[in-house]
């Protein structure tokens, strides 16, 4: 669903307020594991999927769902903003934005696909691949993933993001490495589920930054000990 961390809210028609629905399954739930009752949802597909933009439950067998097809786009760069497109772009390009944890300084990169022809239903888990170098010894890098169209309310509109602090790129079971300034480096950072629909005529955006405000613990970029 659209909450995080069992949080609800009267975001929807107030029929489908997630709250209820979701205490009426913990109780089943329980009620089954500690007192041995019958529950329905011993016979249910195990994946409850909350689509944002239909406002309707999807149930399916397995996670990600089998009807999804993967698609992949790429960040193809254009003035003033950049492109979200299925072919890749023609030339090696470098785009720089900039975080200076000295002023508050940030800026970012923007990429947004055409608009829609139809309805796109996005469905599972994304990844977004990054080539990146930096003046400093480490750095953050987000990848944001938005709605830059149509209605703004919680229940239409998305923000969901990765995130990765470059000196952990190598995952927990490597060691921590810092950057050599200026030498090109890989992420890979990792969405959380997604199930929202992209009406026609809208549009989808990322966008790339080294700061973010709320997000994680503010990096000197000098590589000193957390």
């Amino acid at each position: 669903g659209w909450w995080s961390h069992g949080q609800s809210g009267p975001y929807l028609d107030p029929v489908k307020v997630m709250q209820p629905y979701l205490r009426e399954r913990y109780d089943a739930y329980l009620a089954h594991a500690l007192k041995d009752e019958s529950s329905p949802l011993v016979d249910e597909p195990p994946v409850h999927v909350f689509a944002q933009g239909r406002n309707e439950w999807i149930t399916a067998p397995r996670w990600p769902l089998r009807e999804v097809t993967p698609r992949t786009l790429h960040l193809v760069p254009g003035t003033p903003e950049g492109q979200l497109a299925s072919a890749a772009p023609t030339a090696n390009v470098s785009l720089t934005f900039r975080t200076d944890p000295a002023s508050a300084e940030h800026s970012g990169l923007a990429f947004y696909t055409e608009k829609l022809d139809a309805d796109l239903q996005l469905m599972g888990p994304i990844v977004v691949h990054l080539t990146l170098a930096s003046q400093a010894r480490d750095m953050d890098v987000y990848a944001v993933l938005f709605r830059p169209d149509g209605p703004t309310t919680p229940d239409a509109g998305f923000n969901l993001f990765g995130a990765m602090r470059a000196r952990y790129r190598g995952g927990e079971a490597v060691p921590v490495s810092l950057l050599n300034p200026g030498e090109p480096f890989k992420v890979k950072l990792k969405f959380g589920p997604l199930g929202h629909r992209i009406k026609a005529g809208e549009r989808l955006g990322l966008w790339i930054t080294g700061a973010l405000p709320g997000g994680a613990v503010a990096n000197s970029q000098a590589g000193a000990p957390i």
